[in-house]
């Protein structure tokens, strides 16, 4: 920081921003913002008046050695950067850098992903059971709607008659107004995210013929898992997921599994990545690649069979 600006902490300067950002951003924002800020920027870097690269960096070195994903700290030295921008650009401070660090080479975390068998298991089972709740696991595992998607999901966004899906909404539960000190939280109903996340998906024709019958008896604004005008939230309907999975001898594989799952089989089954990362909501096709394009043993096995025989036949 600018040696003659020293009367302003980080953890100031951090709130300062946030009450002039809270009117530009969506509530989901607000709360995620005042999160980070609360509980890893404030207590590491709030009593600075003076932020040095070196500061970032060992802020970076304690979030790694907590364990947290480089995802999760990238996501936090975005909101710092933002912060030390803005103060900047005010005067506030002077320059401080904040780059991605040299993060040490590792091996890529393996995603859940069920077999063949495991998913075949799963659709049985709620096809002999098509509650709402089960609907939604079965929406998820033929589009790969995220759970805040499913939560936030009404009859009215599901048209049987073009066979399609429509993601408008997310729903997820914020501390109220951003305020972390009072404790209290409420659920937000909001856009997605991103302009991408906020799309079309096709309905399979299996999943459509239960559709149908369901939604000729449901209320256009009724939410799906429910079927009534009250909606779940994601921590409550995951527990219902997990007590399933426990009960089918599945314990251990995360909701977040079932879109894995799905965009897995489709690669398998050599659909377009750019169709893939559209019915995602992937905002690059390349999260898309980097994440489900990696050939499984039974595809590997298959190409290096195909190359012995080409040899031995000699073609």
């Amino acid at each position: 920081m600018d040696k003659t600006r020293q009367d302003i902490t980080l953890g100031r300067l951090a709130m300062m921003w946030l009450a002039e950002r809270r009117a530009s951003l969506k509530r989901s924002s607000v709360s995620t913002y005042a999160l980070i800020i609360s509980k890893h920027l404030s207590p590491r870097l709030g009593e600075h008046r003076v932020v040095t690269e070196a500061d970032v960096r060992d802020f970076v070195e304690t979030l790694c050695e907590k364990g947290l994903s480089r995802p999760t700290i990238e996501g936090y030295l975005r909101v710092l950067k933002m912060i030390l921008r803005w103060a900047e650009t005010r005067g506030l401070i002077g320059h401080v850098s904040v780059e991605k660090p040299a993060w040490p080479v590792s091996r890529p975390q393996a995603i859940q992903v069920l077999s063949v068998e495991q998913q075949r298991k799963l659709l049985r089972y709620l096809l002999g059971r098509p509650t709402p709740k089960n609907m939604g696991l079965w929406i998820s595992l033929s589009t790969g709607m995220r759970i805040g998607e499913l939560c936030a999901l009404r009859w009215g966004d599901i048209d049987t008659d073009n066979k399609v899906i429509f993601v408008r909404r997310t729903l997820n539960r914020i501390y109220r107004d951003g305020n972390l000190a009072s404790g209290a939280t409420e659920i937000n109903i909001d856009r997605p995210k991103t302009a991408q996340s906020e799309r079309t998906v096709p309905i399979c024709a299996e999943l459509l013929k239960v559709l149908r019958v369901m939604k000729r008896l449901a209320h256009a604004d009724y939410y799906v898992i429910t079927n009534s005008a009250r909606p779940t939230e994601p921590a409550v309907y995951r527990r219902y997921y997990n007590r399933l999975m426990a009960g089918l001898g599945m314990d251990g594989i995360r909701f977040h599994a079932l879109r894995h799952t799905f965009a897995t089989r489709c690669v398998e089954c050599n659909v377009d990545y750019k169709v893939i990362a559209g019915i995602l909501g992937h905002a690059s096709i390349s999260t898309t690649l980097n994440t489900y394009v990696h050939p499984s043993e039974r595809v590997k096995r298959q190409a290096v069979s195909k190359m012995l025989r080409r040899v031995l036949n000699g073609q």
